[in-house]
């Protein structure tokens, strides 16, 4: 804990770069540091928790030194990075004139708030159901937490399209251009699309073997393998609800969004998995359940939303 704590602001340094260099379109950057680190990131686990190379066996204190390792060097790359980029200095340099600073942090906390509450909205659903689906038993958590994993992973995938949505979004909308800007989102909304089919198909055909990644637990497997169908269809609605709030973010539309998730995600879908879980009696599948009524609802709000704001600016 020691070392995530020590990692905390170097981290935030890292996402600050990454964000400003994602604004400028770059996104191939931040991809290469992230796979070079993580690759040393395994590499150092291995030396520091095993004790290889003339290193005292640490165990999880290793685990630990490695990743703090690993994610200072994260801001650090990104320094020699725009070090040799004459283009990104150069932002960097025009960006110490700037005359009036507190109002752009004002504008910054104004629009920042809103998508991390969105995001803590999210993150507050997800913990709370690892409370709740470790009521019934170790072995529904252990295959909750697998099956959580899983779409963790694809989540990725969406997560990436929909920061894409956002920049795409957001440059043809600062340029005016209503047309590109609505053909972005389509684009985005195909794609992730697809990409959730994909994930789906898999998750859902290969349910019985997935969890033989994770434990040999016969009565863990059934459950993730029951779950794992859930979790297939959760992907149409976590990718568009990512896409969704990726399309109105690029067009700061963020205040919306955010009693939008506090809505769908604490007051409606908490409460079902409840209801769900124990006096419906379907177990961990209720939570799952929960999820996949609770983030199309999002989806569908946010992209109704989206459609409106096009239409009134289209009017104007």
């Amino acid at each position: 804990m020691i070392m995530r704590i020590l990692s905390l602001l170097p981290f935030l340094l890292f996402i600050l770069q990454k964000q400003f260099l994602e604004g400028l379109g770059n996104t191939v950057t931040a991809m290469l540091i992230c796979l070079g680190l993580n690759l040393l990131n395994i590499l150092l686990n291995w030396v520091f928790i095993f004790g290889h190379w003339g290193a005292e066996p640490m165990g999880a204190y290793g685990a630990g030194l490695a990743s703090l390792i690993a994610t200072v060097l994260m801001p650090v790359a990104f320094i020699i990075a725009i070090a040799c980029n004459s283009e990104w200095r150069r932002y960097l340099r025009l960006s110490r004139h700037t005359s009036d600073s507190r109002s752009l942090l004002r504008e910054l906390a104004v629009v920042g708030f809103p998508i991390g509450l969105q995001t803590t909205m999210e993150t507050v659903l997800f913990t709370i159901s690892f409370i709740m689906v470790g009521w019934i038993s170790k072995e529904a958590l252990a295959a909750h937490q697998v099956t959580n994993q899983v779409a963790d992973f694809a989540f990725m995938l969406s997560l990436g399209v929909g920061s894409a949505t956002t920049i795409r979004v957001s440059h043809q909308y600062g340029l005016g251009d209503l047309r590109a800007m609505r053909m972005a989102a389509n684009a985005s909304i195909h794609l992730v699309l697809l990409m959730n089919t994909i994930g789906a198909t898999l998750m859902i055909g290969l349910r019985h073997y997935i969890p033989y990644l994770f434990t040999n637990d016969p009565e863990v497997i059934n459950i993730a393998a029951e779950l794992l169908i859930f979790a297939g269809l959760f992907q149409y609605a976590d990718g568009l609800q990512c896409v969704g709030a990726g399309m109105l973010r690029g067009v700061t539309d963020v205040k919306a969004p955010m009693w939008i998730t506090v809505i769908a995600y604490l007051i409606v879908a908490l409460p079902l998995g409840y209801l769900l879980m124990f006096p419906a009696g379907l177990g961990a599948r209720g939570m799952w359940i929960s999820f996949v009524f609770a983030l199309t609802m999002a989806a569908v709000a946010f992209h109704w939303r989206f459609r409106w704001l096009f239409r009134k600016q289209s009017a104007k």
